[in-house]
């Protein structure tokens, strides 16, 4: 490697991403925006260090919250600078992989700005939810797929690579199961090469038994929760999916599909979302895997990305068919995918480079563009789009930071919502009068989210209680910690502060007498609560 290529891996694979995080701790410390009702939600359950998983999610987010504000507190910056370092990981080992991939600086600095342009990376690597450390987690594991692979088709052991292997993909099951999805294209892949093309070295079963036992060690503690509460888990991801055996009921109308037939809208809408959620760049991959297959030009490694992030993006297409789908479900697909787009587009950008060169010397006598009269490509059109459209979104996203600091009411009509993006400091302010009236009141919540924000916005962080599943919406996470449960000791008798829902709901379930405080933002008291019957509702 030349002197000049060193100083650019350099550049790309430490400098750039390392000052960009910096620049994101920096701007979440000053915007001063706080957390969003998912946030909240994590950040309250870090408070319970002692669990082994949660009711939707595992303990990973969880632990990662609790480390980052153990240290520096609460503030709303420290809850996300998990989600800065996942963002640092993620870009660097995409980097790493694609350097792997093609040994050449230029092709690593691609993958960094082809991450970076990315904007679902680039919202996950600012606002603290399960998908940051999830993204990073993919990344890491796909690199040691690659090398695990590498030592196998040598004929030579990978020991403390399979261990690790096993090790990222179950600390980002801790995170989101969605991983689980990178495991069937990883089992076709070796039983295609290995197995019915023996193209070379074999499956080492020590290797795969170390990496089963790292991933079961690391997934054991969201097992044993799920079997001490007969599997309620499995029981919400499947009423996620709006599907029968979910904790919703599919002809209540409360699943994504509504208990509707399919509506090829639900596709197209997906579809749609992801030039949203990964812009331009969804056009560069195509373009550079279509173009590796027309040149027959595929090997193994290539293969193996492919199959890695193949598997969950077919899924979630697949899930279309039977509800709308969320726009981030499939992002990590594209994570194993990028590297392959920098080869070309280095590749690309090169030539084009070459031909412009010839093209001024001849005089600029004819034209060789697609939309402008010098030589052009497919892919080096869709890539300098993709960078346009990543750098207006980082752009967008620096202003809001930065009107949340100065709420520069002038540049944004409601740039108060935007710096209060949890919601209802109406909401806030109305309960902490009713707890100046009640000091000793306990909270609840009619949802989550509220639950979640008032655990955090409030005075002194009080625990705070959600009642959605009593009202008839789908159980949460509260329905299982035992400081929150509703049908604990202490609330039987006590006196409460309602927030949320009308009146009508809280009396008729819970036969109420309740004293509306403040109508507009839906607070009540009520002076006794009854003694429920102990359950998950």
């Amino acid at each position: 490697m030349s002197v000049r290529d060193r100083k650019l891996l350099i550049l790309w694979l430490a400098i750039v991403p390392v000052v960009l995080a910096l620049g994101k701790v920096v701007l979440l410390m000053a915007s001063g925006i706080t957390l969003t009702p998912d946030e909240a939600q994590y950040w309250d359950w870090s408070r319970r260090a002692g669990e082994l998983s949660f009711y939707t999610k595992g303990p990973g987010v969880a632990q990662a919250i609790g480390a980052a504000t153990s240290i520096l507190g609460h503030e709303a910056w420290a809850v996300r600078l998990p989600a800065v370092l996942s963002g640092l990981v993620l870009v660097i080992t995409v980097a790493i992989t694609s350097y792997r991939l093609k040994a050449s600086a230029r092709v690593a600095s691609a993958a960094v700005l082809a991450t970076l342009a990315i904007p679902a990376y680039w919202v996950t690597s600012v606002v603290m939810t399960i998908d940051g450390p999830y993204l990073a987690c993919w990344a890491i594991a796909g690199l040691l797929a690659l090398e695990v692979n590498r030592r196998w088709s040598e004929g030579r052991g990978a020991p403390l690579l399979s261990i690790a292997l096993g090790w990222a993909l179950g600390y980002g099951f801790l995170f989101k199961y969605t991983i689980l999805l990178m495991l069937p294209g990883l089992v076709i892949y070796l039983l295609y090469r290995f197995v019915i093309r023996r193209a070379g070295g074999r499956v080492r079963v020590g290797d795969v038994l170390l990496a089963i036992i790292a991933f079961g060690y690391m997934i054991s503690d969201v097992i044993i929760w799920n079997q001490m509460h007969a599997w309620p888990t499995v029981s919400h991801l499947l009423g996620h999916l709006g599907v029968a055996g979910g904790d919703l009921a599919v002809d209540a109308g409360h699943d994504r599909g509504g208990g509707k037939a399919y509506s090829p809208l639900w596709t197209l809408e997906f579809l749609g979302l992801q030039f949203v959620t990964i812009g331009p760049m969804v056009l560069v991959i195509a373009l550079a895997i279509a173009r590796r297959i027309r040149k027959s030009r595929f090997e193994w490694d290539d293969l193996l990305l492919l199959a890695l992030g193949a598997p969950v993006l077919i899924f979630y297409l697949g899930v279309t068919i039977f509800t709308s789908g969320e726009a981030n479900w499939p992002i990590a697909g594209y994570i194993t995918l990028v590297p392959l787009a920098a080869r070309e587009v280095a590749v690309a950008m090169r030539s084009i480079r070459a031909r412009r060169v010839r093209w001024i010397a001849n005089g600029k006598a004819t034209r060789e563009g697609i939309l402008r009269r010098s030589p052009e490509s497919p892919i080096q059109i869709a890539w300098h789009w993709s960078l346009g459209f990543g750098s207006a979104t980082m752009v967008g996203l620096t202003l809001i930071a930065i009107i949340g600091a100065t709420n520069s009411v002038s540049l944004l009509p409601d740039s108060a919502m935007v710096r209060r993006a949890s919601g209802s400091p109406e909401v806030v302010a109305a309960v902490e009068r009713a707890r100046d009236e009640s000091p000793n009141a306990f909270i609840i919540a009619n949802r989550y989210q509220t639950a979640a924000t008032l655990a955090y916005e409030l005075r002194d962080q009080p625990v705070v209680s959600c009642a959605s599943a009593w009202l008839g919406d789908r159980a949460t996470s509260y329905d299982y910690f035992e400081d929150t449960r509703l049908d604990r000791e202490p609330l039987a008798g006590a006196m409460v502060i309602l927030v949320g829902s009308d009146a009508a709901a809280w009396r008729e379930t819970f036969d109420l007498d309740l004293t509306i405080l403040d109508e507009a933002a839906q607070v009540y008291r009520a002076s006794q609560f009854p003694d429920l019957e102990r359950r998950v509702p």
